[in-house]
């Protein structure tokens, strides 16, 4: 994982220009959290003290405990559907209505077609929430 701060756009492109066609198919498998700069003045703006009081009070604890613990379980049911395809839940009827979403987008709103990498994420993103 990497971070950085910059005061260039997606992928240092420079001020408000859109990036060129391949910094768009990398900005396509990136993923970027644009997050402002806190105000100077801010009263509790990047307080490391009030994040730790926040994180010592036993109800966050719990909360936190809870969500590890179901991304790992969800995690580990990815993993076993990848070794056990056979295992994938019956995705075939949202794959259909997924066609029919496409087609209306593409014929109604002249929107150019999914690609077929961005159809399979789908269908991936698609196995996730069927596991949650």
């Amino acid at each position: 994982m990497v971070a950085s701060a910059t005061n260039n756009g997606q992928l240092l492109t420079p001020g408000r220009q859109p990036p060129d066609s391949g910094k768009q198919a990398l900005l396509q498998r990136t993923v970027a959290f644009l997050v402002p700069a806190p105000a100077p003045n801010a009263v509790d703006a990047g307080n490391e003290a009030t994040l730790r009081q926040r994180l010592a009070d036993p109800t966050v604890v719990g909360l936190v405990e809870q969500f590890r613990l179901f991304v790992c379980l969800v995690a580990k049911c990815r993993l076993l559907i990848a070794d056990a395809p056979w295992l994938a839940p019956d995705t075939s009827f949202a794959a259909r209505l997924f066609d029919q979403f496409d087609r209306m987008l593409l014929h109604d709103y002249n929107l150019k077609p999914l690609e077929p990498r961005r159809a399979a994420a789908r269908m991936q993103s698609l196995q996730t929430l069927v596991l949650m």
